[in-house]
């Protein structure tokens, strides 16, 4: 069974695309594209989505088993007019780190420290799970 790494490359001959263009039209890294066809890295669930919105023909089936679901035509495309109109799967921008949102503490309200070093704390940053940040300055 031919690798997925041999179907990317397959589309990318049928679209009539070089290894650059086709990893713009997927406004991915060519180098992405280029470790892929190499062997050197597995594609990427983030690279399939892509592949998917920016081909809405691409028959996932046969690019992720190999299982041929060959059109009437012999290619391995679906008619994009004889199908049902979808929205293509949306993929989420990366998240953004927030900036920290600054509050104003007393010092009475942070833990004794050390004051032998001389050091005076000049900020306590505190880093939650969801990816949000509070800032204090004393």
């Amino acid at each position: 069974m031919k690798e997925i790494s041999s179907r990317i490359k397959e589309l990318i001959q049928q679209k009539g695309l070089t290894n650059s263009e086709f990893a713009h039209k997927l406004d991915v890294n060519p180098s992405i594209i280029s470790h892929i066809l190499s062997g050197r890295n597995k594609v990427s669930l983030q690279v399939v989505l892509q592949l998917k919105q920016t081909f809405p023909e691409l028959d996932l089936d046969y690019l992720l088993t190999g299982r041929p679901s060959k059109q009437a035509d012999g290619s391995y495309f679906t008619n994009v007019k004889t199908q049902e109109a979808k929205d293509p799967p949306s993929i989420p921008p990366p998240a953004k780190a927030s900036q920290p949102e600054e509050k104003s503490v007393s010092t009475s309200a942070l833990p004794p420290v050390s004051s032998r070093s001389g050091k005076k704390i000049e900020q306590v940053l505190i880093l939650y799970t969801d990816k949000s940040v509070e800032s204090y300055k004393p």
